[in-house]
Parts: C-alpha cells; sequence; structure tokens
C-alpha cells in the first residue's frame, strides 16, 4: 500500500468513526422543569356554618395556592323577614375584614337574591399547583418503587431533584415570576421573600414533617 492511499484509508477511517457518533438516541437527562397547574377554587357552604376556623383555613391555603382575588357571594332569599340584605351585607363585610387580618388582601364581594334559597356562602378564587415535570417517572427505590434494571427505560437522571424541589415550593404561583417593565416588581419581589421570612415555625416544621430519611437521597 503506498503512502498516498494509507492516508486516504485513514481520513475515510476517521469519517466514519466521528458520523458513528452523531447523537440519535434520545437524552438519558431530564430537560423539563416542574410543572404549573391553574385551576379554579370553588366552595359553597351555609353562611351559619362559616366560623373563623373556617376562614382560617380558606386563608391559609390561599396564601399557598391563591392568585388574584377571593370573591365572595352571599345567596339569600329576598323575601325573608330574618336574613334581610343587609344582614348579607354585613356578613360579607365582616367575613372579608376577617380574610384581610389573616393576610388575603384582594377580596371581591357581592350578594345575590334567590328565591326560596338558604343563606350560602359562595368562594371563589384561582389556584396554581406544583407538580412534577413532564415526562418524569418516580426516582428508583424513592415512593415505594422498587429497583430493577429496566428502571433506564421510563426514567430520566434529573427527575427525583426536580420532583423533591417542586414538593418543597410552599407557593407555588412565585415560580411564575414577573415581568421586568413593570413597576411594582420591586414590591412583589419584597413581597415574595417576606412571605418565606415571617412563615411561622409551625408551619414550617409541619412542611419539613412531610419528608423522611429515605427521601433525602441524591441521584
Amino acid at each position: 500500500m503506498t503512502h498516498d492511499m494509507l492516508k486516504f484509508s485513514l481520513v475515510v477511517a476517521v469519517s466514519l468513526v466521528v458520523s458513528g457518533c452523531t447523537q440519535t438516541t434520545p437524552s438519558m437527562m431530564n430537560e423539563n422543569k416542574p410543572r404549573l397547574t391553574e385551576q379554579t377554587q370553588m366552595d359553597q357552604i351555609p353562611v351559619k356554618d362559616v366560623t373563623e376556623a373556617h376562614l382560617s383555613l380558606l386563608a391559609e391555603n390561599y396564601r399557598r395556592y391563591g392568585e388574584g382575588p377571593v370573591e365572595l357571594t352571599v345567596s339569600f332569599d329576598p323575601s325573608s323577614r330574618t336574613y334581610t340584605a343587609m344582614k348579607a351585607v354585613n356578613d360579607l363585610s365582616r367575613m372579608a375584614e376577617t380574610l384581610r387580618v389573616k393576610g388575603v388582601s384582594h377580596v371581591k364581594t357581592s350578594t345575590l337574591p334567590a328565591k326560596g334559597v338558604d343563606p350560602a356562602l359562595s368562594i371563589h378564587y384561582q389556584t396554581v399547583s406544583v407538580s412534577a415535570p413532564k415526562d418524569c417517572s418516580p426516582m428508583p427505590g424513592m415512593d415505594g418503587y422498587e429497583t430493577n434494571r429496566s428502571f433506564q427505560e421510563g426514567y430520566r437522571f434529573g427527575c427525583g431533584i426536580e420532583t423533591q424541589l417542586a414538593r418543597q415550593i410552599y407557593r407555588p404561583a412565585d415560580l411564575k415570576g414577573t415581568g421586568t417593565l413593570e413597576s411594582g416588581d420591586g414590591r412583589r419581589a419584597t413581597a415574595v421573600s417576606e412571605a418565606y421570612r415571617d412563615m411561622p415555625e409551625s408551619e414550617i416544621r409541619r412542611t419539613l414533617d412531610r419528608f423522611e430519611r429515605s427521601d433525602l437521597q441524591t441521584e
């Protein structure tokens, strides 16, 4: 074999090796972020059952998952002599003030006359929750899942970390971020950090108690 032919053969061989390195297999690394899900929260309860404890629970759920205004509507029978329109307005004012004291600043109220109904409170607001990234199966060995040699077929490396981070987000709506041109960005950033800084120790403990030593694993 001549020197030129040898050089040609080496060039062909290198070209074949390089072409064989082309990435055709899907990556085993997760490239997705935790998913945000927006839903509408709607509840209706008799006005007589609306207690301080119920409003506290509503405020706590809204602080974690709520977004936008909380709409309170009291329906009542306009022909009733015991529960009048003025009574409905007074109850709404009391409920709204209680929620504001508990940290829900944006509350809208309205009354709804309806013949033959018992006084009832309707609650309506938007919620944002966070879940594992798309196409992320549980990390082998966690949440009761057994490991086996075929786990690579459905698991993407990094899913476990993203899933654990999603579980620890106190207020999922904060993951949506804010625009950079709005005048309220600075106040919003402060409000986000203050929500975590001012969180009662008992509430922090409840969140941490959800995780056991078996959950603190790395991939």
